[in-house]
């Protein structure tokens, strides 16, 4: 029996095109609207921009530290003692 190969497709050139076309298409579902840019928009527009990966990664740092601030609050808020010999709920 006689093996064939199959051609496989040049990923390096496609690649950017690819990516033009999902963020293209990502960009088709924000309900943000027109004329507004979201966290999310402004991440991906940046991520493109070798210089700006920095100020993407400080700004993505700042906005995880600020949000564990409401999670740690809620938590305390629903944290109850447990009185000894009642069944944790």
């Amino acid at each position: 029996m006689e093996s064939q190969t199959v051609p496989r497709p040049v990923v390096a050139d496609s690649a950017p095109a690819v990516r033009a076309q999902l963020r293209r298409d990502h960009r088709d579902d924000v309900t943000a609207g027109i004329g507004y840019q979201t966290l999310p928009l402004w991440f991906a527009d940046n991520f493109s921009r070798p210089n700006a990966i920095p100020t993407v990664n400080v700004v993505a740092t700042f906005v995880v530290l600020v949000s564990i601030i409401p999670v740690y609050i809620a938590q305390r808020l629903i944290d109850r003692p447990i009185e000894p010999g009642a069944a944790a709920t």
